[in-house]
């Protein structure tokens, strides 16, 4: 350590963890997460994680500084050596670089390009605006081919996987017969989320990647041939209108779509049906007035938050949240445990919709903020209004709920129902 005082150094946290046993791989974790993170909490609000070489963060407080912080860095290159971040998101096979051509998405774009990127979510949220009635008509397609007659099914496969499907490659304009094959690239793709993925899954991973490339070209040249309407069109009309946008990122930006859209939103319909099958007195309430679906999707978000961590990255040394770090340090910020932090929420592990409203993070916070969820809220209150409409008397079938063993993500792999 330097003798000199000014120089700042990133601080070492008494607490230490393996962050093995503070991911969804670890099956104690994955069962009872807040048995680890409740006592981390009590000890500060950062953890050194001495398998990832990066900074863990529980507090609501310290959370929701960083993603506030404007000088942090979601650009994975930027990621000090050695740490999971530049594992995990390690460099493309040659021949993906090369089809990209130096295209990345918004998510992971910081300063000048975020902000030029952010010309295709105007187009986005424009058509999530006027998305409400292809939404219902989706879900209520959906609910009308569940089984009825005290018949068993699985919830998860055959509900809450089709809409998001349906809904996003509906705004994109995508072929129904395509739904298919584009939720099973999704699925590979999020095989990206885990550090400690196979060589065998690395593999998927990028196959499916190129297949989606090849596809999405071709989609942006039937947009252009036909001049339909749909999310695609209006990238494309954006891009002839003069905005600074390559053909490489809209193709991307569909990729991320697909990917951010489906498993996340998967997981909260699945999440919030959970709660309510487990709570007598929550499906009651929402019978009487079906005006409380708003209420228990943010109450799920915040409970059981689809995507558990997010990171930041250290532009410079200087001060974070009140402590010096240094250049390239990664700090993985944990929303569940923000999200159950006793400071800011009274009995924080309870299923309350009548709690006051408070600050969730589940969505994230400041520049990155999801921008998917006002999409993610429209498809989870619209999903629990109609399952709940057609099936007043839904059983769940087996308690013991196995959750889907995904780093970074929390939602039921299967649930088994009877209507």
């Amino acid at each position: 350590m330097p003798d000199d005082p000014t120089i700042k150094v990133s601080p070492q946290p008494a607490n230490r963890i393996d962050g093995r046993e503070f991911s969804e791989i670890c099956p104690a974790y994955l069962g009872r997460p807040h048995a680890r993170l409740d006592p981390l909490r009590e000890q500060g609000p950062f953890a050194w994680d001495e398998t990832q070489k990066q900074y863990f963060l529980v507090c609501h407080g310290a959370v929701r500084r960083v993603l506030q912080d404007r000088t942090l860095l979601r650009d994975r290159s930027r990621a000090g050596a050695g740490t999971a971040v530049a594992g995990t998101y390690d460099a493309p096979p040659k021949d993906i670089v090369e089809r990209r051509n130096g295209a990345q998405v918004l998510i992971f774009k910081d300063g000048e390009d975020h902000v030029r990127l952010r010309t295709l979510v105007g187009a986005f949220l424009a058509r999530v605006r006027e998305a409400r009635p292809v939404v219902e008509a989706i879900v209520r397609d959906v609910v009308t081919a569940l089984p009825a007659g005290g018949v068993a099914f699985d919830l998860v496969a055959q509900f809450a996987i089709p809409i998001p499907v349906r809904v996003i490659a509906t705004l994109l304009g995508l072929p129904q017969n395509d739904h298919t094959k584009v939720r099973a690239w999704s699925d590979d793709l999020a095989l990206g989320f885990n550090p400690y993925r196979t060589q065998e899954e690395d593999g998927r991973r990028w196959q499916a990647i190129r297949e989606m490339l090849v596809y999405f070209r071709g989609r942006l040249e039937v947009a252009r041939a036909t001049k339909t309407s749909d999310l695609i069109s209006d990238w494309l009309s954006l891009k002839e209108r003069g905005a600074d946008l390559s053909e490489a990122e809209i193709v991307d930006h569909c990729i991320m779509m697909l990917t951010a859209g489906n498993l996340s939103t998967t997981d909260l319909i699945s999440n919030a049906t959970l709660a309510i099958l487990r709570d007598g007195g929550l499906r009651e309430k929402l019978l009487r007035d079906n005006g409380l679906v708003a209420a228990i999707i943010e109450e799920a978000l915040r409970v059981d938050p689809p995507v558990t961590t997010t990171d930041r990255i250290v532009a410079r040394d200087g001060d974070v949240a009140d402590c010096p770090f240094r250049e390239g340090d990664v700090l993985t910020t944990s929303l569940l445990a923000a999200n159950h932090d006793p400071e800011v929420f009274a009995d924080p592990h309870r299923f309350d919709v009548a709690r006051p409203l408070r600050p969730h993070l589940a969505f994230g916070a400041g520049a990155h903020i999801c921008l998917g969820a006002p999409l993610a809220r429209l498809e989870g209150q619209t999903a629990i209004r109609e399952l709940f409409a057609r099936f007043r008397d839904l059983q769940l079938l087996d308690e013991s709920v196995q959750l889907r063993p995904v780093p970074g993500h929390r939602g039921p792999s299967q649930l088994m129902v009877r209507g």
